[in-house]
């Protein structure tokens, strides 16, 4: 089948019409010119199933719009890719029916037909095209099955057929082929399942060499139509028509051909993808052990800082000695938060017993780093995090030191059920409509996911204080890149808020960073936020209204709306819309979270933009050297580039660099790193970051303050916090149950919902966006939460 669909290729670009050609289980799209083509560019047939086979054409010129020549002469086409449907999920869109999605778990590509009837004729076409490799696979197991019953007849009777070694050491090569399938990627499905075909067609070419040679050592006659119908047809009955049996044997040698040909087309882009996949461990292996030997050397410094303390206190000369039995003695005391958030008055103890504190103390982390050497090396979502962390404030406005740990170990994962049966009808739809088990969550809401978006607020702090505007838009980019940082192994889905529900975050000192998250709207589903700095220096505020896509073997996370960032001292008004997140190996393997797209960042006040592209890792040709990748560029009101440029990985670190004008030689400087990971187990299973970890915390002082609809008082996500999943489970139901019982009342009544804190305003688009009126904070500092809704 071949065709024009439209692909889409990026935000700038949008939907590309392209020529599709299906042939022999890949479909290929090619760029169509009417000039000439450039050195290098290959030059391809512009219907090669129309010069090849133009008796299977599926669809008529006027339908598909096949390439055509015109007057000014031949069309051109130039071959952009190729997609392998063994390795792909085929699936259409819920709610545009002229569009398809084909997920390769490397890649999701997007397609739109010109109506709703050729979308579907190309769905059947593609769904077909996948059935029948799979068909040829099941008949050829079926065929060798028979072999060998057949051979181990022969063997019985005395008869050993030629060629029999050689199909068991097509097995034996099928069993080295699948270990080493294992050995290069076990996680990657989608390896395996074309190594399976190559090796089933494998099996299938000797099985037919091996019944051909033995036919031919027969004595007798030799009727070549019969042996050719039981070797290659799934029939042993006896020849009646031969006109008949001439068609089967000439569809068996199509079919064996076809498969040969899909197998050949897909065997170098699989070990491509091989290729890429070792590369891509190798440098997570160099990455890991990096961080393992930077987290040694601050535990040494430590060590040796805690023994020259213990020196001076002893009257002893601060020389580094070797302690007996691992022993270390300090005669500092230990001072630990209260539970209820004040600090405890220091209070001296003995001398003994605090020498045997530090001792166990300073033990544990000798230990720490003799198990951090044995360990051995972790992927690359658990790449170390740089950078310092925040302190959290408790409501009741002290200074609270943010916990490091949850209560939840990494011993404490519960077997999941099978995600598949959840998610099995759900293929093309958005997922915030189907009801995920709470074993699926990690115990924090996306309101509080809100909140890390602004970790790295310190960059709006040096923006605000800028001259530069260049440097304040790439600044405020750094910001928007920041975002995907805490993405990093973080595939454990938040809960979705309950309408009503609110969060707030207020920094140690409580001018630093102040911020209000609402769920204003439940179908569908928005969040708004609203976050101010210190001194009113700038403000940070959105409209979240995620959606997403489940495409069989990834989920695609697309979050719609408009982040406004303000400059209150240049009077600097900036927005952008975030990048997509795409989760891979859903099912099956290890999952893994890509994020990509291109963020546009325009300043309305003086016209400077800011292009920040997130890059996508390759498909099955790619390469995850590129993994993260993060380049931004500027240009004034005028269009003209600026010499200065963002560069480096939203998962490690962002470069301002800057070029001079005369010389050309470039200047760098950090400005963001990725906080650092906590300690091994700190988050049990759920890879949170520090700064996450804190963010469900609730002391005792938080809890007399807060609003009834804070996150942190939501039962379900407590009790999954503290590992009970059987009542987070049953908590989950009942507040879902009540938050439809609550709607069926206020549609009965005709009343509709407010929400309590953002008030709908239209921008420049007509758009609705949530703006943020004050009120939350009049509320709190009288401690009058009579509004707030019973949600919980």
């Amino acid at each position: 089948m071949e065709g024009h669909l439209y692909k889409w290729t990026n935000y700038l670009k949008g939907w590309q019409r392209r020529l599709f050609v299906l042939e022999n289980g890949v479909l290929s799209y090619y760029a169509e010119r009417g000039a000439p083509l450039a050195p290098g560019e290959e030059e391809v047939p512009a219907s090669p199933v129309t010069m090849l086979l133009p008796g299977l054409r599926t669809l008529s010129a006027s339908a598909a719009g096949i390439a055509r020549r015109d007057e000014a002469g031949p069309l051109q086409t130039v071959c952009r890719g190729r997609i392998n449907l063994q390795l792909a999920v085929i699936s259409s869109h819920d709610s545009d029916p002229a569009r398809i999605a084909i997920d390769t778990g490397t890649q999701i590509y997007h397609l739109r037909a010109d109506s709703n009837e050729l979308c579907k004729q190309w769905v059947k076409a593609l769904q077909q095209s996948k059935a029948y490799f799979e068909r040829l696979v099941k008949r050829a197991a079926g065929r060798r099955m028979r072999a060998m019953v057949k051979q181990a007849e022969q063997q019985q009777e005395g008869v050993s057929p030629a060629g029999a070694h050689k199909s068991a050491a097509a097995d034996a090569s099928s069993e080295d082929e699948h270990d080493a399938a294992l050995e290069f990627g076990e996680e990657d499905a989608a390896t395996l399942q074309a190594l399976q075909s190559r090796d089933e067609l494998l099996a299938e070419l000797v099985r037919v060499q091996s019944e051909l040679r033995h036919a031919l050592t027969q004595s007798g006659e030799l009727d070549t139509l019969r042996v050719l119908q039981e070797t290659l047809a799934a029939s042993n009955s006896s020849v009646v028509n031969k006109d008949v049996a001439s068609a089967g044997i000439v569809a068996a040698l199509v079919d064996l051909i076809t498969w040969g040909i899909h197998v050949l087309n897909a065997d170098d882009e699989l070990w491509k993808h091989r290729l890429a996949n070792e590369r891509g461990r190798a440098m997570r292996a160099e990455t890991e052990a990096a961080s393992l030997q930077r987290q040694l050397d601050e535990l040494l410094r430590e060590l040796e800082h805690s023994q020259r303390t213990e020196s001076r206190a002893d009257g002893k000369s601060p020389v580094a000695t070797e302690p007996e039995d691992d022993e270390f003695f300090d005669a500092g005391a230990q001072v630990s938060p209260r539970p209820d958030g004040r600090s405890p008055s220091t209070s001296p103890e003995p001398a003994g017993s605090v020498s045997r504190s530090t001792s166990r103390s300073l033990s544990d982390r000798r230990l720490a780093v003799q198990a951090a050497l044995r360990a051995p090396a972790r992927t690359s979502s658990d790449t170390s995090r740089r950078g310092p962390s925040r302190a959290m404030s408790t409501a009741g406005g002290g200074v609270w030191e943010p916990r490091k740990r949850l209560p939840i170990s990494d011993r404490d994962t519960p077997p999941k059920p099978s995600l598949w049966s959840i998610l099995k009808d759900a293929i093309g739809k958005d997922l915030s409509k189907i009801s995920i088990p709470v074993v699926f969550n990690e115990p924090i809401s996306f309101l509080q996911r809100l909140v890390e978006d602004v970790e790295a607020s310190y960059l709006l702090d040096v923006a605000a204080r800028t001259d530069d505007p260049g440097r304040r838009l790439l600044y405020v980019a750094a910001l928007a890149v920041s975002h995907y940082s805490s993405t990093l192994g973080r595939t454990g889905k938040p809960f979705n808020p309950l309408l009503g529900e609110t969060f707030e975050y207020v920094s140690p000192d409580g001018h630093s960073l102040r911020m209000v998250c609402e769920q204003v709207s439940h179908h569908p589903p928005v969040s708004a936020s609203h976050a101010v700095g210190r001194d009113d220096a700038w403000t940070y505020s959105t409209t979240c209204e995620v959606r997403n896509k489940f495409w069989g073997k990834s989920v695609e996370v697309f979050p719609r709306g408009t982040c406004h960032v303000r400059l209150r001292r240049y009077d600097d008004h900036i927005t952008y819309e975030k990048a997509t997140t795409c989760v891979h190996n859903i099912l099956v393997g290890r999952m893994w979270i890509d994020n990509y797209g291109e963020m546009v960042l325009v300043n309305h006040t003086n016209g400077y933009r800011c292009v920040a592209k997130l890059t996508k890792t390759g498909a099955f040709w790619g390469s995850h050297d590129t993994y993260g990748a993060v380049r931004a560029h500027v240009w004034d009101a005028r269009g003209r580039q600026l010499p200065m440029h963002l560069e480096g990985a939203w998962h490690s670190a962002l470069r301002l660099v800057h070029t001079d004008d005369d010389s050309g030689r470039s200047r760098s400087e950090t400005i963001w790193r990725r906080p650092m990971e906590p300690p091994e187990g700190a988050s049990g299973p759920f890879h949170m970051t520090q700064f996450a970890i804190a963010l469900n915390e609730l002391t005792g002082d938080m809890r007399r303050a807060l609003p009834p609809t804070d996150a942190r008082l939501r039962p379900d996500q407590r009790l999954l916090e503290n590992a009970d999943y059987l009542k987070a489970t049953s908590e989950k139901v009942r507040l879902e149950e009540k938050q439809r019982a609550a709607r069926k009342q206020r549609e009965h009544s005709g009343t509709p919902w407010t929400p309590l804190w953002f008030a709908p305003v239209s921008n420049e688009g007509g758009a609705t966006e949530w703006q943020f009126t004050g009120a939350y904070w009049e509320s709190r500092a009288r401690g009058e939460w009579r509004r707030c809704p019973d949600i919980f």
